[in-house]
């Protein structure tokens, strides 16, 4: 709750301070939020990156095109992708070698997380793979997922404490017709009203209609 009602306060300083700097920021208190374990510091920096990255994004794009024009682009995008997921296996790298660097872990999966946005947006060999029906439908469906999955595994682990597979076999079952429910009943109306209230129409809500467009996808 905490996290969404900061949420305007986060798009509001994004317009005020360079994204980088937000981003800076955002990760010193989450290696300080890591240390200290401070769920609070943890995971309030996480939402101010995703609205520095969402306020960098026109300047991530013009990057991106010059990188596309370039006949070593694909090496580009091949290294980003490379050094990003190194980046998301931190913890099972560095934690093996006692270097005392834990704090760290967080802030440079995080790092890796992030590098993983742009790649998967602007490189068109991601783009062609990630443009797939079924990835395009479970995309559409993450969030609501992510919203509705917890109380569904909690209830069937309480009710097949015996059968952990079983449970977790029908806890998946459930969970996407009601991630898809979820969506088309909240989720999708809920972004209509804010579109609304803004007075102008959200490319984001626009991803919807993708499955129906999924013919003009760039190829590799």
């Amino acid at each position: 709750m905490l996290f969404s009602v900061l949420l305007p306060v986060y798009v509001a300083v994004a317009r005020k301070i360079n994204p980088a700097l937000v981003m800076a920021d955002s990760l010193v208190l989450l290696a300080l939020g890591s240390t200290v374990q401070s769920g609070v510091l943890m995971y309030l920096p996480m939402f101010a990156i995703g609205v520095a990255l969402a306020h960098a994004w026109p300047r991530l794009s013009s990057w991106a095109a010059a990188i596309n024009g370039s006949r070593l682009g694909w090496m580009a995008w091949g290294a980003a992708l490379i050094v990003s997921a190194t980046l998301t296996l931190s913890t099972w790298m560095l934690n093996p070698l006692n270097l005392g660097l834990g704090a760290l872990t967080l802030p440079l999966i995080l790092v890796g997380v992030v590098g993983l946005i742009p790649v998967s947006a602007f490189s068109p060999l991601a783009r062609w793979m990630l443009s797939s029906r079924p990835l395009v439908w479970l995309g559409t469906l993450s969030f609501s997922l992510y919203l509705t999955h917890e109380p569904i595994v909690v209830a069937f682990g309480h009710l097949l404490p015996t059968h952990p597979k079983l449970a977790a076999v029908l806890a998946v079952c459930c969970a996407f017709p009601l991630a898809w429910v979820f969506h088309k009943t909240v989720e999708k109306p809920s972004h209509r009203l804010a579109q609304r209230v803004a007075g102008r129409k959200s490319p984001a809500l626009e991803s919807d209609t993708r499955n129906e467009t999924l013919d003009s996808r760039p190829k590799p």
